[in-house]
């Protein structure tokens, strides 16, 4: 998961067989970065994975 906000990475599982190039984590993450806040992901295999952004309350 370290690359996961990487630009150009992408899944490799047949569940993610979307077509893409690979920039929305890497978007996510700057956007994010940008206005201050947080991004988080947790994963557990077999069950899913929870991605989280927090922004400040300004």
């Amino acid at each position: 998961m370290a690359t996961l906000f990487e630009p150009m990475t992408r899944a490799t599982s047949e569940a993610t067989a979307a077509r893409s190039i690979g920039l929305g984590l890497f978007r996510v993450k700057e956007i994010t970065t940008a206005h201050g806040g947080v991004i988080s992901i947790e994963s557990t295999a077999g069950l899913g994975t929870t991605l989280s952004v927090k922004l400040p309350g300004d």
